[in-house]
């Protein structure tokens, strides 16, 4: 018999009749109830696998939701209903799983965007041997929707073409980009070879310029470099204008 598709409570007539003249006739009924045997694993509601979206930007202690819902599994042995526990077999550092619950909390931030697979383990909390798995496919991608732009152009730097360690001709500069967390890179070119710049990062959206070997640079009446900003996805340009003269004492 199989007790998930039977009705659980059966009730059965029998009728018994003599060959008497006249026949003589009695019935009783019987009640059959039937119990369910643990002999099936758990199930998962989603047959194939979980697949998650995440912004690299998520804060700690999001609650996270794959697209195909929560995470949830049952007894198929729908006349026992054990309670089903949860864990990952495979160890990593972003998430957790609540063991009764399924529900996946983010628990360490992402450095960068990347793919991964997790494997969870679905087992009946009377007998561990009873158990299934499934895998969530994670997908961390960088939300990006606003290009940076350099503000209060134009950008120039005005030095000597010999310089002490606390003089070295330097420009400070500022990144619009209306993104959470802009990831942004610098790069250059300049007119002339021997000019060499630093550009450094000094918070999310403001950066430094110096010029390097400033013990020993050209002059420059006018020299023109090119700075370069990206995000990734979208970048932009600025022209930075170097004047750099013969200290008087050198003269």
């Amino acid at each position: 018999l199989d007790y998930n598709s039977m009705i659980p409570n059966i009730n059965l007539t029998i009728f018994a009749q003599d060959n008497g003249n006249p026949p003589l006739s009695s019935q009783a009924i019987i009640s059959i109830h039937l119990i369910d045997v643990d002999n099936l694993d758990p199930k998962f509601q989603v047959s194939t696998s979980y697949n998650v979206n995440i912004s690299i930007d998520t804060r700690i202690g999001y609650e996270v939701v794959p697209n195909e819902g929560r995470i949830y599994a049952y007894d198929q042995d729908i006349g026992i209903n054990s309670t089903i526990l949860y864990s990952f077999l495979t160890s990593n550092i972003y998430f957790t799983i609540d063991k009764y619950t399924g529900i996946l909390t983010l628990q360490s931030p992402f450095d960068s965007i990347t793919q991964f697979d997790l494997l969870i383990k679905a087992e009946q909390e009377n007998d561990p041997n009873k158990s299934v798995t499934t895998v969530l496919h994670v997908n961390v991608y960088e939300l990006n929707l606003y290009p940076p732009r350099f503000l209060l152009l134009p950008y120039t730097i005005i030095g000597y073409t010999i310089n002490s360690l606390d003089q070295i001709p330097t420009f400070n500069g500022t990144i619009s980009d209306l993104d959470i967390n802009p990831r942004l890179t610098y790069s250059y070119s300049c007119d002339l070879s021997p000019l060499n710049l630093q550009i450094t990062k000094t918070s999310l959206r403001q950066f430094r310029v110096q010029l390097m070997n400033f013990q020993n640079l050209p002059v420059c009446q006018s020299c023109s470099c090119i700075l370069n900003v990206s995000d990734g996805q979208y970048s932009d340009q600025a022209y930075l204008n170097i004047y750099l003269y013969t200290p008087i004492s050198f003269l």
